[in-house]
């Protein structure tokens, strides 16, 4: 019994939320999102608006580290966040004068079965900081 609390306080041995397996209609495989089999997907699957600009500085270090690396985001709800994201991460590039775009794979909002379903593809999913849906650990 800790001495902080007037209950009893039981620990839980993990996440205290359940996650059902979801039941796809289709799935969708590389080939769809015009992916290689050979490609190291490296998904972040988080809206483009909240991705922090020291986020930039992972991605380029994963482009440059792996020759197979293809960074894949998913497409703002309003393209100027698509845009504005583009233009950041080019400058990132420039700077560090490396130019990794066509490793960049930006693929349209997707449905529910596309979604999960790239998200079953990806090799990595990069959870990113500080903003984090935290929510793709469940082990599959």
């Amino acid at each position: 019994m800790n001495p902080s609390y007037t209950e009893k306080l039981y620990l839980m041995p993990g996440m205290n939320t359940y996650f059902f397996e979801p039941i796809l209609k289709k799935k969708y495989d590389r080939n769809y999102f015009d992916l290689l089999n050979s490609d190291n997907i490296y998904l972040c699957p988080q809206t483009l608006y909240k991705l922090h600009p020291d986020m930039d500085a992972i991605f380029l270090e994963i482009l440059e580290l792996d020759p197979s690396a293809k960074l894949v985001l998913i497409e703002g709800a309003e393209m100027k966040w698509t845009e504005t994201f583009s233009e950041r991460l080019s400058g990132a590039m420039e700077r560090r004068n490396k130019q990794h775009l066509d490793r960049v794979v930006v693929v349209k909002r997707l449905n529910t079965d596309e979604f999960l379903s790239l998200c079953r593809i990806a090799n990595v999913i990069l959870d990113p900081f500080p903003v984090s849906p935290q929510i793709f650990w469940k082990h599959q």
